[in-house]
């Protein structure tokens, strides 16, 4: 019996129709776990998202302001009319091709970053979704067995 299977079952439980609580108490049991394990991983998976999401724009940003800027500056220093040491023209290319090449893995570096940024918000909805529908299960699951313990009460009472 598979999960979409025991979902379906425990909500066409009716504590009118149930002949064997004890059949019904395991069932409700079997899927009350598999929500909790389902809610479990998507939290995980959920949390490690969004903590590769903070990591990859906290060294987008750490990188091209402590690594980059510097050596721009650098760079910015050694060309044009005011230069200390001026660069050669390949020099100049060198270095101009080294920041392209930089941009480019920055872009690559920023652009994954946003998609696993996505991802994470798109984790946490399922993750909120999901922990939604196992409370309601849990709570049609206490109501059952609330209505069950009732009509006991009720049988014993009139005896």
């Amino acid at each position: 019996m598979n999960d979409k299977q025991l979902r379906e079952l425990l909500l066409q439980l009716d504590a009118s129709a149930l002949a064997e609580p004890e059949a019904a108490h395991r069932q409700t049991a079997q899927v009350l776990r598999r929500d909790r394990v389902t809610t479990r991983l998507l939290t995980v998976i959920a949390a490690v998202l969004w903590c590769v999401a903070v990591v990859g724009l906290t060294f987008i940003v750490w990188f091209f302001i402590a690594k980059m800027k510097p050596e721009r500056d650098k760079f910015m220093h050694n060309v044009g009319p005011d230069a200390v040491q001026p660069l050669s023209l390949e020099g100049q290319l060198a270095n101009s091709h080294v920041y392209q090449m930089v941009l480019e893995y920055g872009i690559v570096v920023l652009t994954g970053s946003t998609l696993v940024l996505a991802l994470a918000a798109l984790s946490t909805v399922v993750m909120i979704s999901a922990s939604r529908r196992a409370t309601l299960r849990q709570i049609n699951a206490s109501l059952l067995a609330i209505s069950n313990q009732l009509k006991r009460a009720q049988l014993n009472g009139c005896r």
